[in-house]
């Protein structure tokens, strides 16, 4: 069971009810067994592996930890690419070499990053076709109001990368 963890440049135009400061702290909570998926982990007798992938603060070396930072975070994607061409090829090929290097043939994944909701949203809307609205919701309970201002802020987004058609892009 692993969950990819990174902090989402775009949680600082407010798309999430809570303050980037909480990915760490979730990383720090499922280190220590004390989140649902380090609880789903013990009851099935899974290994937990956490990969830091770019969260904004760096964690000490520990068991069920693994760093593979490209730095802290993205960028904010309503004021240009959240990250570089070679930042994405980099990530895929650390998660690749990390899934080959893993034992068993059974793979359960997860993620974790707050602005994570907006960063799905924005790949659904564009790669299906959709209008943002219809992929946009409340994420860890955003009120109507604010669900109204992180779609516009999606919709800038959409419009600023205009060109961007592709899951890479």
């Amino acid at each position: 069971l692993v969950v990819f963890a990174a902090d989402h440049g775009i949680a600082a135009r407010g798309v999430s009810a809570y303050p980037s400061d909480v990915t760490w702290q979730m990383v720090e909570n499922f280190l220590a067994g004390g989140a649902c998926v380090s609880v789903l982990a013990r009851q099935h007798g899974l290994a937990l592996t956490v990969v830091d992938c770019g969260v904004k603060r760096e964690f000490e070396p520990r068991a069920g930890l693994l760093a593979r930072r490209l730095g802290p975070g993205t960028l904010d994607a309503s004021a240009g690419p959240a990250m570089t061409a070679a930042q994405c090829a980099q990530a895929l090929a650390n998660g690749a070499q990390f899934v080959r290097d893993l034992p068993g043939n059974v793979l359960l994944l997860g993620e974790m990053g707050i602005g994570n909701t907006s960063a799905a949203s924005l790949l659904l809307a564009r790669l299906g076709g959709y209008d943002i609205a219809e992929c946009t919701g409340a994420g860890t309970g955003l009120d109507e109001a604010a669900v109204a201002r992180k779609t516009a802020v999606l919709r800038e987004v959409l419009a600023l990368h205009a060109d961007a058609h592709s899951p890479l892009d």
